[in-house]
């Protein structure tokens, strides 16, 4: 059997930061990064952010807001490359501190990952869902409604499940939740090799709130 981590933001170890950045982002960049739809000539050359209060010591491997987009450390940019060559967009983003850690307030280039394009990979069988405000669950069904589907719960005995052949060969992606106004809500989701290899290395940043299967 195979398995999925869903992932998002950890709260718990430390890594949660201030952050702003140089120079201030447009609103239209932010949301076309949002979106997954930014074009390198959009991205300003030289965008620095700055961080503010790092509790660790070090700056965090993966820095983001909610459910992205997320800055990545160079060993994660790595690994993405080097197991799914072509798949993945980064833009190279300077992290600066506000005040000097290890004697300086430049610490080099991390590279922010450009949200991939949801996967309609959850299996609807396999996986147990909230309820959203209107008391709908996420499904397959289309209709003429502006928002349905609460996403998958995140305890862990509750089952959750991937479709095999949607998520093979990929080791970071997002997985669609449900839809607002017309737009997939997603999450992220990552193999269960790149949670080995982020864990091994013990970084900072993202959480596993859920294992799931993957058949």
């Amino acid at each position: 059997m195979n398995y999925a981590h869903l992932i998002s933001v950890n709260v718990n170890d430390g890594s949660s930061v201030g952050m702003t950045w140089l120079p201030e982002m447009p609103l239209e960049l932010h949301t076309s990064l949002q979106l997954g739809r930014a074009t390198p000539e959009e991205f300003p050359e030289g965008q620095a952010l700055l961080i503010r209060k790092l509790a660790k010591g070090k700056v965090p491997e993966v820095i983001g807001m909610s459910t992205g987009p997320f800055v990545l450390a160079p060993i994660l940019r790595e690994f993405l490359e080097t197991h799914e060559p072509g798949v993945h967009r980064f833009f190279p983003v300077r992290i600066l501190t506000e005040k000097p850690e290890n004697g300086t307030t430049e610490h080099g280039l991390h590279w922010l990952l450009l949200p991939p394009p949801p996967v309609d990979c959850l299996d609807f069988e396999g996986t147990v869902f909230r309820y959203d405000a209107q008391g709908k669950p996420w499904s397959r069904r289309r209709d003429d409604n502006w928002c349905w589907g609460g996403g998958v719960p995140s305890d862990p005995d509750e089952p959750c499940a991937f479709h095999g052949d949607k998520v093979q060969g990929r080791h970071v992606w997002r997985y669609t939740t449900g839809i607002m106004r017309g737009r997939f809500m997603s999450r992220y989701a990552c193999s269960m090799e790149f949670w080995r290899f982020y864990r091994a290395h013990r970084m900072l940043g993202w959480a596993s709130g859920k294992i799931c299967t993957v058949e």
